[in-house]
């Protein structure tokens, strides 16, 4: 079973990617959601993930400008569970966030701009890379 780990604080955002990864066909089951750095560290320790979507800022209401939580949590899952896939998810993050998202170990960075980003392609996307991996024969 592959096993998604979405770190975002936002409700409407962690049920946009929750109902995009079951449309890519992925049961209840396989996901894991924390909505605070907490959570998510807590989550990486007792679980193995195959596909991580974290946003960089999870300091809801405030969203204070150098309060990066998610990349933190990225280095954290990065350095424990390196085959782990992960997206860093941001919203109006700028060119260095992004680059240090990838320096901490993320794999891909999308802003979370909805009309922009079709979660189900990406998903999908992702899920058939790592199966390809696991299993090239599929």
């Amino acid at each position: 079973m592959i096993r998604v780990l979405i770190v975002d604080d936002v409700k409407d955002d962690v049920d946009d990617i929750t109902a995009a990864a079951r449309e890519a066909g992925l049961s209840e089951d396989s996901l894991t959601v924390a909505r605070t750095e907490g959570e998510a560290n807590a989550h990486i320790r007792d679980y193995e993930f195959d596909l991580a979507v974290i946003d960089l800022c999870l300091s809801l209401p405030q969203k204070q400008p150098g309060k990066e939580e998610g990349l933190d949590v990225i280095a954290r899952l990065h350095e424990e569970q390196p085959a782990c896939r992960i997206i860093a998810k941001t919203t109006h993050r700028g060119l260095r966030e992004a680059r240090e998202a990838l320096a901490r170990g993320a794999n891909d960075v999308v802003s979370s701009k909805w009309e922009l980003l079709d979660w189900r392609t990406l998903l999908r996307q992702r899920l058939d890379f790592w199966r390809r991996m696991i299993d090239p024969s599929s």
